[in-house]
C-alpha cells in the first residue's frame, strides 16, 4: 500500500488593513537609511538613540523624524557614535557623510567619517510625556 501524502495547508493570507478615519492615522515602521556616497546628508529631529542587537553584536540605532515627517532609522558607526549621543534627543540634527579615512581601518573596512551639526530646541521645549501613573512608580 502506497503512502498517501496530505496536501499542504493553504498559505496564510493577511487581513485587510484598517481604514484611516476619525483622526486615526496609520503608522509605518521606520525605514532604514544608510550612507552610500560621500556628500550624502540627512536632517531631522533625533527621536531616539539606543543600542540594538544586530548579528549578535550591540550597535547604536538612531531614529530621526525628517522635515517631511518621515521616520527613519540609521545605524551608528564609530565616528558617528562619538559625536551624536542620547543627550541630543529632541534636537535637530544634520549629518553629512564625508567618506572613508584611508589611514584608519579595521580588517578590510576603513572608518567612515561624518560631519554632524545639532541645533538645540528652544528653551521652553519639553519632550511630550504623559502624566505619571502608578505603573511608573517602581515600588
Amino acid at each position: 500500500m502506497a503512502a498517501r501524502s496530505t496536501p499542504a495547508p493553504p498559505a496564510p493570507t493577511l487581513a485587510m488593513p484598517m481604514k484611516d478615519e476619525n483622526d486615526w492615522r496609520t503608522l509605518d515602521a521606520p525605514e532604514l537609511f544608510s550612507f552610500e556616497k560621500p556628500g550624502q546628508e540627512i536632517e531631522g529631529v533625533l527621536l531616539s538613540a539606543g543600542k540594538i542587537s544586530l548579528r549578535e553584536k550591540m550597535v547604536v540605532q538612531y531614529v530621526l523624524q525628517t522635515p517631511q515627517q518621515k521616520i527613519v532609522k540609521l545605524l551608528g558607526t564609530y565616528d558617528l557614535v562619538q559625536k551624536l549621543t542620547a543627550r541630543h534627543i529632541g534636537w535637530k540634527v544634520r549629518i553629512r557623510y564625508r567618506g572613508e579615512d584611508p589611514e584608519i581601518k579595521k580588517g578590510d573596512n576603513h572608518m567612515k567619517i561624518f560631519h554632524v551639526q545639532v541645533k538645540e530646541p528652544p528653551s521652553d521645549y519639553a519632550p511630550q510625556t504623559g502624566p505619571i501613573t502608578d505603573e511608573d512608580i517602581p515600588f
